[in-house]
């Protein structure tokens, strides 16, 4: 009978742990060294190409910021060039209908005729005021931009020249409906130097509706500096319009045909003195603007110089 006699291993049952010697294959901790290097070399080239890009789009950003102002700045001039331009065109049609306004011997048909030239002038006006007040393009980084510099010297006078040019047209449409409106007036049928019962009650109607559409007209009348001594005429002949019918239908119903006469040649009298008092009024408008006008010319022309083309 063999007895072995290694020691007994004797196991504490109350023991949790035990310690055991770790041994790491060599070849496994070469990978892991691998591992590591990958890793970092991939983070190198992550951050190499992001530093690329960063710089590349840094680079593309210096080159298109510059050139997107500049063709802003340049979009900014066409426009302002234009709007100029267009200003300066309407001028002359300008003049054209200050001058049928002004002319005395011009019909409705001539003075209707002229708003149209007029409204363009307007609204050609309001678009240079815009350009005044309107922001400017921000200059390229750095550079700068000539042509923003021009346009900036410039644009205060944007502002000026087309209240101008407004100012000029707007005036020239208030002396057309001014003259329009005297249209309305003191509208009467031939007038008789006598007249049957009937005939007399349709003349009476006749004159009142007339009356009253002389009195609507002269609240409509616009106002003008220039126009306003001949307004009070207006005013002060549509009173004796209304004493002048009392007594002219009086003297046909009396039958009185010579005084019926006499009032029939101071109602033409009175039309016609109206339109006489009108003509220096015209005068004093027709030089006046006239005069803006070339100054407005010369104003524009100069402005047309100073801006890149």
């Amino acid at each position: 009978v063999s007895v072995d006699s290694s020691p007994e291993t004797t196991i504490n049952p109350h023991s949790k742990l035990v310690d055991l010697d770790v041994v790491i294959d060599p070849r496994e901790a070469n990978d892991l060294k691998r591992q590591k290097r990958a890793r970092r070399s991939r983070r190198w080239k992550v951050g190499i190409s992001l530093a690329g890009s960063i710089i590349m789009l840094g680079g593309l950003a210096l080159w298109w910021i510059p050139k997107l102002a500049e063709q802003r700045i340049t979009e900014r001039l066409h426009i302002v060039r234009m709007t100029v331009a267009q200003v300066r065109e309407s001028l002359p049609d300008t003049q054209h209908a200050l001058a049928i306004a002004t002319e005395p011997e011009s019909d409705n048909a001539a003075l209707s005729a002229t708003r149209t030239l007029l409204n363009r002038a307007i609204d050609a006006a309001d678009r240079l005021t815009q350009e005044g007040v309107a922001p400017l393009p921000n200059a390229p980084f750095l550079i700068g931009s000539s042509a923003l510099d021009a346009i900036a010297a410039e644009q205060d006078r944007f502002s000026f020249m087309g209240t101008e040019a407004h100012a000029i047209a707007f005036r020239i449409a208030t002396v057309v409906e001014y003259r329009n409106t005297l249209d309305k007036m003191f509208i009467v049928p031939d007038l008789p130097t006598s007249a049957t019962a009937e005939e007399l009650n349709i003349l009476r109607s006749t004159l009142v509706a007339s009356l009253a559409d002389s009195v609507a007209a002269a609240a409509a009348l616009p106002t003008d500096a220039a126009l306003a001594e001949h307004t009070e005429a207006v005013l002060t002949a549509i009173d004796r319009f209304s004493e002048w019918q009392v007594e002219y239908i009086d003297l046909l119903r009396r039958e009185e045909q010579a005084g019926a006469q006499d009032l029939i040649v101071e109602f033409a009298t009175m039309t016609d003195t109206l339109k006489t008092q009108l003509i220096p009024a015209l005068s004093v408008i027709r030089a006046e603007l006239d005069v803006g006008i070339l100054e407005l010319v010369s104003q524009i022309d100069r402005t047309l110089v100073a801006l890149p083309s």
